[in-house]
C-alpha cells in the first residue's frame, strides 16, 4: 500500500515530535519521500514491514543515504508492543515480597525476582556447578576440599 505524500508528511511530523532528540523532521521527510520512489524501483508494489525495510536498506548498503530513516526504523522496531513483561515482573514481585520477606535487602529481592521470572532457565541449570561456585567463594579452604 502506497501512502499519499500528505499522510507520509503527517506521520513524519508526529514521529519526529516524539523523538526530536534522535530524529530531524526535515531529514526524515526527505528520506521517506525519496525512499518511496526507490522502494518502487527495487520492490515493485510489494509491501515490507519495518524490519524487512530496515534489513533491505542494510542489504543494499543504503544506510548512509537513509541515515535518519534507519534511525527511525530502529526506534520503531525496538519499541515494546505491550507491557506484559513489566506486568509479569510486578506479579512475580508480589508473590516474592510478602509480609514474611519484607525485611530482605533490595539486592536479594531483585535476585529472587530474577530467579522467579527466569525459573525455566534456572531449572535447566546444573545445580552442582552453582553449589561448587558458591562454596568456593564463601566457604573456607578446608571445607571446599571436602566437596571435591
Amino acid at each position: 500500500m502506497i501512502l499519499p505524500e500528505e499522510e507520509i508528511l503527517q506521520a513524519c511530523r508526529i514521529f519526529a515530535s516524539k523523538y526530536e532528540v534522535d530524529i530531524c523532521l526535515n531529514g526524515l521527510r526527505e528520506e521517506m519521500l525519496h525512499a518511496r520512489s526507490i522502494h518502487k524501483a527495487n520492490f515493485g508494489e510489494k509491501s515490507l514491514n519495518p524490519l524487512q525495510l530496515l534489513n533491505s536498506i542494510s542489504q543494499f548498503k543504503l544506510d548512509e543515504i537513509f541515515f535518519t530513516m534507519c534511525t527511525a526504523l530502529r526506534i520503531f522496531c525496538t519499541l515494546p508492543v505491550t507491557v506484559a513483561s513489566a506486568e509479569r515482573s510486578f506479579s512475580k514481585l508480589k508473590l516474592i515480597k510478602n509480609v514474611l520477606r519484607s525485611t530482605m535487602t533490595q539486592q536479594r529481592l531483585s535476585d529472587l525476582a530474577t530467579l522467579s521470572i527466569e525459573s525455566e532457565t534456572a531449572r535447566k541449570m546444573g545445580f552442582q556447578n552453582v553449589i561448587k561456585d558458591f562454596a568456593m567463594r564463601k566457604a573456607r579452604k578446608a571445607v571446599f576440599e571436602t566437596l571435591n
